[in-house]
């Protein structure tokens, strides 16, 4: 069995929810957990084969891409938004984000962030895992 990194690689993103995801080393699927307890698959695959997936911080993700960005950016960034708090600083990236419309070029980052913070996950667990999409 492989783990497709690039296809779950948003179960690792911590994005203020409460909800976490699974890993189950039988199957090698991505599960809610939520769906674990309503659907009882501790019992069905036990518990012992679940691993609890690490979340990266969204505003660490913001805060990556926004030092990587053209100075030209940053400096719009900073003269329009001073931020008091972390809510205030994603609030201050998102309205960024629609004015300058950076959408794709911040997904992609963002999904490669995720893969790589996934890849070293996979390593240190020892599990299978491909960045090539499923056939």
């Amino acid at each position: 069995m492989i783990f497709y990194v690039s296809q779950r690689c948003g179960a690792f993103l911590d994005d203020g929810q409460k909800v976490h995801f699974e890993f189950c080393r039988v199957n090698y699927e991505v599960y809610r957990n939520d769906v674990i307890r309503k659907k009882k698959l501790y019992k069905l695959y036990g518990e012992d084969n679940f691993i609890v997936i690490p979340r990266m911080d969204y505003e660490e993700i913001v805060r990556k891409f926004l030092k990587r960005i053209s100075k030209v950016r940053q400096q719009w960034f900073h003269a329009h938004n001073m931020p008091q708090s972390d809510f205030d600083f994603c609030h201050a990236f998102h309205c960024f984000y629609e004015e300058t419309g950076c959408y794709e070029e911040f997904a992609a980052f963002e999904k490669s962030i995720l893969c790589k913070f996934a890849v070293e996950w996979c390593e240190e667990q020892g599990i299978a895992y491909t960045l090539e999409e499923p056939a």
